[in-house]
């Protein structure tokens, strides 16, 4: 087209279409197209143009015309407050600023509502599931204050009143909720208390008889915590067997496991995490898998495939590290669980918590609704251990005695200061594989774990796989290379992005 019409070629497309037909092998169907794409880009065009001129950024602008199309400066000049329920990353600060730059009055009442979900969001992502209504107005006065603008409790408890009515918030009393968590949270609880009111049938004179000839067998001793956890998993539809670290959680659940399989359960387990899953599963010799993996997660609908009418096909369910369990996660579960199964959930509730909302399995136990079982004893073999040491004396508010690290360890956990920037934290991790931990005998690519609580920087996932392939596993031309986006992935890779965990 160029060749023939050279400068006027633009003007051609726009207001001259007919003429293309002068060009060999442009026929009437090929300008059809050729105009079509034409109006489209026009429209991008426009819309571009308006986005940037307003302080929007080339990223977010391609993102608000993938989502509305044509009618994306209608959106955002009508309502920019919409971008942050629609667009994944553009959230309540971004859509203020859009809305600030075209002109939308900072008492909008599509402002204040975007501003008291954003504050409830925010206090989600905090792990709460609501908010006291004077703590959601104080926070979204705080947040709505800006740029001269002075928000009052007064509108804001109006806006509030009408979006309960529209029910695009839920109040409970004072506590205010998102929609979806608060039927989440109710469905849960009635699942649960459902479960719990269903009779269980249990010869506990035999389930006693059945532990004295098992440990009696297998020259093994339970303490009474445990003895009286392995028998309430005899007759409960749900337990809790919780405890610090070396109170023999591990020991327990083996045997109680040992206990459904004489009783002719079929036996599922799940975690998580996918190194908790591996844990269970060596601690018990039964298969496990994560729980996206047990209920069959599908990301083509962002769904679970098991549920209320695909339950999971088990007698019982033990599900560990269950203080890492959000309330969604949770509800899924216990919505897959077929009538009549147990379910015990094993956790220490002063452990790692759940990245989304509520610290259910500490819920669960404060409700006083479910049996609960809490081992306290240390074991003589787990006080030898100062990581078990340490984490009872943080727990009782102390701090920990830890060993400075040294060629000539006494315990196992030693302290690492790091140093005091980022670089140093990579260097000091590099001397510990490369020098350290062999010279104790462990093996860096089978022995190794590192954990760290984020993905980003020096110290993030990212980098530290990087460093730590090739420290590890560095590239042969001998050896094979799995390539997954702008990653290369290689056996004993020591870090995921997700869980931060080798």
């Amino acid at each position: 087209m160029v060749n023939h019409l050279g400068l006027e070629t633009l003007d051609v497309i726009e207001n001259h279409l007919e003429r293309l037909t002068e060009i060999k092998g442009i026929g009437k169907k090929r300008i059809k197209q050729i105009s079509q794409a034409w109006e489209q880009q026009k429209a991008i065009k426009e819309v571009m143009v308006f986005l940037q001129g307003h302080g929007v950024s080339t990223v977010y602008a391609t993102k608000i015309y993938k989502c509305y199309g044509r009618e994306a400066i209608e959106t955002v000049i009508n309502n920019p407050y919409k971008l942050a329920e629609d667009i994944y990353g553009i959230g309540f600060i971004s859509a203020d600023t859009i809305a600030r730059n075209v002109g939308i009055s900072p008492w909008s009442k599509f402002r204040y509502k975007a501003g008291i979900l954003h504050t409830l969001t925010q206090a989600t992502a905090d792990g709460h599931c609501f908010l006291p209504l004077s703590e959601l107005v104080e926070q979204a006065e705080k947040l709505l204050t800006k740029d001269g603008h002075e928000a009052e409790a007064s509108p804001i408890l109006k806006v509030v009143a009408e979006m309960q009515a529209d029910v695009d918030v839920i109040g409970n009393g004072e506590a205010i909720y998102k929609p979806s968590i608060f039927h989440t949270e109710q469905n849960l609880a009635q699942l649960l208390k459902q479960r719990l009111s269903q009779t269980v049938q249990g010869d506990i004179p035999r389930v006693k008889n059945w532990i004295e000839r098992f440990t009696q067998s297998r020259k093994i001793q339970l303490s009474d915590q445990q003895r009286q956890a392995v028998e309430k998993a005899a007759y409960s539809k749900i337990l809790i067997l919780t405890g610090g670290p070396g109170c023999g959680k591990t020991f327990t659940t083996a045997t109680i496991v040992e206990l459904w399989k004489a009783m002719g359960k079929t036996i599922l387990l799940g975690a998580p995490t996918g190194r908790a899953a591996q844990r269970l599963g060596e601690m018990t010799k039964l298969p496990a898998k994560t729980l996206h993996r047990l209920l069959e997660f599908d990301p083509k609908t962002m769904d679970f495939s098991r549920g209320r009418d695909h339950p999971l096909d088990c007698d019982a369910l033990i599900v560990d590290e269950t203080s890492m369990l959000d309330i969604f996660l949770a509800y899924s579960l216990v919505k897959a669980l077929p009538d009549g199964a147990s379910l015990l959930l094993i956790g220490d509730s002063d452990g790692l918590p759940s990245v989304g909302h509520r610290s259910v399995l500490k819920d669960l136990i404060d409700s006083g609704q479910i049996p609960v079982v809490k081992l306290t004893q240390v074991f003589r073999q787990a006080t030898q251990s100062a990581i078990v040491k340490g984490a009872h004396q943080i727990n009782r508010g102390q701090f920990p005695q830890l060993e400075p690290i040294s060629n000539s360890p006494q315990t196992d956990c030693l302290w690492h200061g790091g140093g005091t920037q980022p670089e140093h934290g990579v260097q000091a991790i590099c001397d510990l594989v490369e020098q350290f931990i062999p010279r104790l005998g462990f093996i860096p690519t089978s022995d190794l774990q590192v954990l760290c609580p984020m993905t980003r920087g020096l110290l993030g996932t990212r980098n530290l796989n990087r460093v730590l392939q090739e420290l590890i596993n560095p590239p042969s031309p001998h050896k094979n290379e799995v390539v997954r986006g702008a990653s290369i992935f290689r056996e004993g890779d020591c870090l995921t992005a997700r869980s931060a965990n080798a």
